[in-house]
């Protein structure tokens, strides 16, 4: 392409952008997840500028699922990675969360059926 057709086409897609409320690039890859998502739910299903922000919000999702495997999640307002430790459960403590869960529920249990027999005037005899 010639220098004038590339100006051209520059203009031109400004110009769209422009019309159909489009921010440019650079200020979409600013934005945060949150701010794309917003402008998102603003936007009319199908139209331009929901198409537009629908796939930088798609190419965030992808680029965190990538970095996600190397525990960095990259923030784009300040061009530098932020470490996120990936946090595992060992499954032993979990097995403990859950034996204790169990044993408050079956306490709780108790309780409510001790109250109700209290308010009936029933006996609970073993």
């Amino acid at each position: 392409m010639r220098p004038v057709e590339v100006e051209q086409q520059a203009a031109q897609e400004a110009f769209l952008r422009g019309y159909h409320g489009i921010p440019d690039d650079e200020k979409l890859q600013k934005m945060s997840f949150v701010e794309l998502a917003a402008l998102l739910s603003s936007c009319e299903n199908g139209s331009a500028r929901f198409l537009v922000v629908e796939s930088e919000v798609n190419r965030r999702k992808n680029q965190v699922a990538i970095h996600d495997d190397l525990g960095k999640i990259p923030n784009p307002a300040s061009n530098a990675t932020a470490d996120v430790t990936n946090k595992k459960m060992n499954p032993f403590a979990t097995s403990h969360i859950k034996i204790f869960e169990a044993v408050v529920g079956a306490l709780v249990f108790a309780c409510i059926v001790y109250l109700i027999a209290q308010y009936f005037g029933l006996h609970l005899n073993p």
